[in-house]
């Protein structure tokens, strides 16, 4: 008879000890809360499936819309897909949100209207990040 086949590894994976699985392209865990949704989004994004990404962070701004880490990836999940109108929208509900990514917010928001062509807002939305985050020093420029 055969030898019996060996043992997993340590690792778990049936790789070498210690290795991570990978991540399955479509693995759809049942997500029910919005950091879960949020990380998924955020995954989606990275593997560039602005498509996925879009509708796991409108899910998750469905759990909580003051969430402004949600608007910014469906801004961005957006604008991979052309929808520079809807990422606009996005990032100016993120600027409103009262938590610590206004001035992540307001860039995005300058570099939608920027491919918008709306330069002069965009420049506008640019030197409000920097007033929020605390101004330019000398250092800065």
């Amino acid at each position: 008879p055969p030898p019996p086949p060996p043992p997993p590894s340590p690792g778990g994976s049936g790789g070498p000890p210690n290795t991570i699985p990978a991540v399955a392209p479509n693995l759809i865990p049942d997500l029910t809360s919005e950091n879960a949704l949020l990380g998924l989004g955020q995954l989606r994004l990275d593997q560039d499936r602005p498509t996925d990404a879009s509708h796991l962070f409108a899910e998750a701004l469905d759990l909580n819309p003051r969430n402004s880490r949600s608007w910014i990836g469906y801004g961005l999940a957006r604008i991979n897909l052309g929808d520079v109108g809807g990422a606009i929208d996005a990032f100016e509900n993120a600027a409103t949100c009262s938590d610590d990514c206004e001035t992540d917010a307001l860039n995005n928001l300058g570099l939608a209207l920027g491919v918008a062509g709306r330069h002069a807002e965009a420049a506008s939305k640019f030197a409000e990040a920097i007033e929020r985050a605390g101004g330019l020093t000398e250092d800065d420029v």
